[in-house]
């Protein structure tokens, strides 16, 4: 196992759920994150939580997954058994773990990172209940989603597990300290089902669809791996958002954080309207007519997502822009900048995994080779020591597999 950052993302890409039942829909851990990233968030902002509580859901959403590179997908039967033989030895573990992972992060920010890692969380107290609660729930929701397909086919295998979810989102919008009953929540699902629907469909869209790959990679499992990153760096990059950004404090880089994991969670939503066009394909379209490909993209958004979001978050995509191509140009050391290099770097990490498990298709070799560069000439000083020691650590060359 190779017990690095690198190492923990490509866990977290390939790491099969439900591996202890029979499947013919896979979900990878990456893609089980996303999802439940953007549901949280969605049903968060439609019971009311402030921004404060938002950020720090979705920081915990987006590293707690981050143990299971050490403890894999143990199921939950099993968790439920070995808590019932004795109380503390899963909580324990957990716990262990958290300090193990968090040190596979840069050590600036490893402290923080340890008390989203923690069995019950360990962030602040203001706002632990409510963020646990809500995460609890969305991730319930999307293991009901990650079920039902499976369901179709195995009919008595998944009967069970899915009415111990449902048992599960019971009690715990019964809970006194909850944040909305279950009667409103099923609402709010139901109502906005063809919004849900659309980010589970980033699930199915399969990235670089024209190449014949080792391992596959959707866009939902991207979305997660171009959030983290906006989360890594807009922590590591503290120092040049203080100087650069609006807000010069705390509460400035919180800002700063909390919008640059939102651009990154939405950044490729409307591929979910209109599919991941290669990118040789769009620059053919675009040579036909420069405005054409996005004038589409935008009535398609304005009438399946925005229509469709729940108030909350139709105002955010308004607000910041959410769902907007990213800048040709964006201004130096803004939110618009980070997450368009998070947004290379993920696509650098997907041909880096890629080369790991066997050779690559020309494409993406090239594609590699000028994104890397591009980063290494970054703006954000952080970036570019992160893709020199990716070049130093994991050589990529035309002859010769990476190592």
């Amino acid at each position: 196992m190779e017990e690095s950052l690198i190492g923990a993302l490509r866990t977290l890409t390939s790491l099969q759920r439900w591996n202890f039942l029979p499947r013919v829909d896979f979900w990878t851990e990456a893609e089980n994150v996303a999802y439940v990233t953007h549901m949280g968030y969605a049903f968060g902002r439609a019971n009311g939580l402030n921004e404060d509580q938002l950020r720090y859901f979705l920081v915990r959403s987006l590293l707690k997954s981050f143990n299971k590179h050490f403890l894999s997908d143990i199921p939950v039967p099993t968790r439920e058994a070995l808590k019932d033989l004795k109380k503390d030895v899963w909580e324990n573990l957990v716990n262990e773990t958290a300090d193990k992972t968090s040190k596979l992060f840069p050590r600036k920010i490893a402290e923080e990172v340890a008390t989203y890692l923690t069995h019950g969380g360990n962030y602040d107290a203001m706002v632990l209940p409510t963020v646990e609660t809500l995460l609890k729930y969305a991730q319930n929701m999307v293991a009901r989603e990650e079920c039902k397909t499976n369901q179709k086919v195995y009919l008595f295998e998944y009967n069970a597990t899915i009415a111990s979810i449902n048992d599960k989102i019971l009690a715990i919008t019964s809970e006194k300290k909850s944040w909305g009953d279950e009667g409103t929540q099923n609402v709010i699902f139901k109502e906005r089902l063809a919004y849900f629907s659309s980010i589970k469909r980033l699930k199915y869209l399969r990235r670089w669809n024209i190449i014949n790959r080792n391992i596959e990679s959707s866009v939902l499992s991207h979305t997660f791996m171009v959030a983290f990153l906006a989360f890594l760096f807009s922590r590591m990059c503290a120092d040049e958002i203080d100087v650069h950004y609006a807000y010069k404090n705390k509460k400035g880089l919180d800002d700063f954080l909390y919008k640059a994991i939102l651009r990154a969670l939405f950044h490729d939503v409307p591929e979910a309207l209109t599919g991941d066009i290669p990118s040789p394909v769009k620059i053919l379209i675009q040579n036909v007519d420069r405005t054409v490909l996005s004038d589409v993209e935008k009535r398609l958004v304005e009438k399946e997502i925005n229509a469709n979001a729940p108030e909350g978050v139709r105002q955010d995509i308004e607000r910041y822009n959410l769902l907007s191509p990213f800048e040709k140009n964006p201004p130096k050391y803004s939110i618009e900048s980070l997450v368009k290099e998070c947004d290379k770097l993920a696509l650098v990490m997907e041909c880096l995994f890629e080369r790991q498990f066997g050779t690559v298709a020309g494409e993406m070799m090239g594609v590699y080779h000028s994104y890397l560069n591009d980063l290494l000439n970054s703006e954000w000083a952080y970036i570019r020591e992160f893709c020199a020691r990716v070049l130093l650590e994991f050589p990529f060359s035309d002859s010769g597999r990476g190592t």
